[in-house]
């Protein structure tokens, strides 16, 4: 499907990915035994490749799966339905995808499955007390574009870090002047160094002393020799987590000071107060006691009628708490009475607030 390659290839560019289209099986295979696929960040894959070339899944499991489980397929079909998406699952693929989505769905799925891109390539310190294993873990990771620092001498690991400041620590187990475990628990001393993942590479295969190195602080363990597709493999899915996981906290900062703000604004422009679902006050800001003459404590627990000027009928309310009731959001002016008795007209905005379940358990409303 070229135009749906066309149009992929648009999107995906447009947010700067690099995009390889291919338009048979036969340049998708001779691509892939290169070493080409090493760098990529996902297979996107149209649903009839699969049934009209049987052979094409046996390739996959073979020269990707294998080789480099943690990479994400997807399946792309014009339909999406529970026949589609059995397939996915019994041929062990990642997520099925309409075709000709647009860029908000694509974001979410590339959420969901891991798929990122870091604005400047991943740092990787890897310390080790033999120089030739250090050039081939630098040689492997700086072909998929990480970048890679080299220190032969553990001892000066805190130094490399402060630094290069890494966003992955490759540590040798067994070294001359320090274990791996050890300079791993030093690390954990340092309150900055907690989130900093740590992959222990070592000749190491017995279970118990993983482990005990693992409790340390490390991730895991890769035993030497490590093929270089296994070493990219497994480091490129500890950075994409923890590149995700930083990137949803940055997030929820972001979105908490955010809330903040709003909620500084409002205060101030606005009477805001929460009730229960009898309408009992279990909160009000100082705008609402400004307007109101009321204090907050002269407030709180008791229910929203001790502001009803008596100026609107029955049926005003009746048709405000059936709006609210079904969960609608209910606008308009209402002549409340302060403290002191004189009428008050205010525009409100009443909201219902939900529970896990979307059932209202509050109601929310702004008065201006």
């Amino acid at each position: 499907d070229q135009r749906h390659n066309q149009y992929m290839a648009k999107i995906l560019e447009g947010i700067s990915y690099v995009v390889q289209p291919f338009n048979s099986f036969e340049e998708f295979k001779t691509f892939f035994i290169g070493a080409n696929y090493l760098k990529a960040k996902a297979i996107f894959m149209d649903v009839e490749t699969i049934e009209q070339n049987p052979q094409t899944i046996e390739f996959i499991d073979k020269h990707i799966i294998k080789t480099f489980p943690n990479l994400p397929i997807v399946i792309l079909s014009l339909k999406d339905n529970l026949f589609e998406r059995l397939k996915v699952v019994r041929w062990q693929y990642h997520s099925l995808l309409k075709k000709y989505v647009g860029l908000t769905q694509l974001n979410e799925l590339f959420n969901r499955l891991g798929i990122v891109k870091p604005q400047k390539p991943y740092r990787v310190l890897a310390i080790d007390d033999e120089r030739v294993i250090l050039k081939a873990l630098k040689k492997s990771l700086t072909s998929v574009g990480m970048e890679v620092r080299t220190l032969s001498q553990p001892l000066l690991a805190l130094k490399a870090i402060e630094e290069f400041d890494p966003d992955l620590l490759l540590l040798d187990e067994y070294m001359l002047d320090v274990t791996g475990s050890e300079l791993a628990a030093t690390l954990q001393q340092h309150e900055q160094y907690l989130s900093l993942p740590i992959l222990f590479i070592s000749s190491e295969v017995d279970p118990k002393h993983q482990i005990s190195a693992i409790k340390k602080g490390g991730l895991g363990f890769l035993v030497k020799p490590i093929e270089s597709n296994i070493l990219i493999s497994t480091v490129t899915a500890i950075l994409n987590k923890n590149w995700k996981e930083k990137a949803l906290i940055k997030k929820m900062k972001f979105d908490f000071n955010d809330r903040q703000r709003e909620s500084m604004a409002l205060n101030q422009h606005a009477a805001v107060s929460i009730s229960d679902l009898d309408g009992n006050i279990t909160y009000i800001n100082n705008k609402f006691c400004q307007i109101s003459g009321y204090l907050q404590s002269e407030l709180l627990g008791k229910n929203h009628r001790i502001l009803k000027s008596g100026y609107h009928r029955d049926q005003f309310y009746l048709s405000l708490w059936q709006t609210i009731n079904r969960g609608d959001i209910w606008h308009g002016t209402i002549c409340n009475k302060n403290k002191n008795g004189e009428p008050s007209w205010w525009e409100t905005t009443i909201a219902p607030i939900l529970d896990d379940n979307g059932l209202a358990h509050q109601y929310l409303s702004i008065r201006t």
